[in-house]
C-alpha cells in the first residue's frame, strides 16, 4: 500500500511540473509572437555605432522607441532621434556642436529611407546644468 502511495505521488509530482512547464513554454511564445516586430540595428547602423562610441568617447547610444516603430514602417516625414551619453562633457557647447554635427553626417551616410527629412541628436552630460544637449539637422542641409 505504501509503495502504491509513492508510485501516485511521483505520477502527479512530475505531472504538476510538465504542466506548469508546458504552460511556462505557451505563455512565452504568445507572448513572443503577438509582441510588435522590433528591430536591434540595422547592420550599417551597428558599424556605425561602434565608431562613434570609440571615436568620441561615447557611453551609450540609443534610439528612441518611436524612431525604430518609423524605421519599420517608413510614413510621411519622419525624424530620426538619437541619444548619446557621454563622460567627456567637460568641452565647450562649440565643440558639442561640432561633435553633433559629424554624427548627424554619418548618420546620413547610412542611407535611411527618404522620408527620414530630420536628425535630432540629444546629448545627455552630467556636468552641464541642463544635463541635455539637443541638435537638429535637416538632412537636406547635411549633403
Amino acid at each position: 500500500m505504501g509503495s502504491t502511495i509513492k508510485r501516485i505521488l511521483i505520477v502527479l509530482g512530475i505531472g504538476v511540473i510538465v504542466y506548469f512547464g508546458m504552460s511556462f513554454l505557451v505563455a512565452s511564445w504568445i507572448s513572443y509572437f503577438s509582441s510588435t516586430k522590433r528591430i536591434n540595428s540595422l547592420p550599417k547602423e551597428k558599424i556605425l555605432f561602434t565608431a562613434l562610441k570609440k571615436e568620441y568617447h561615447l557611453t551609450q547610444i540609443e534610439r528612441s522607441p518611436d524612431t525604430e516603430q518609423k524605421l519599420l514602417h517608413p510614413k510621411d516625414t519622419l525624424v530620426y532621434t538619437l541619444y548619446l551619453s557621454t563622460i567627456v562633457c567637460e568641452q565647450k557647447k562649440e565643440n558639442i556642436a561640432r561633435i553633433s554635427r559629424e554624427v548627424a553626417q554619418k548618420i546620413n551616410s547610412l542611407g535611411l529611407d527618404q522620408n527620414f527629412y530630420k536628425y535630432e541628436l540629444f546629448f545627455y552630460c552630467k556636468e552641464l546644468p541642463p544635463g541635455l544637449l539637443r541638435y537638429e539637422f535637416l538632412r537636406k542641409d547635411l549633403k
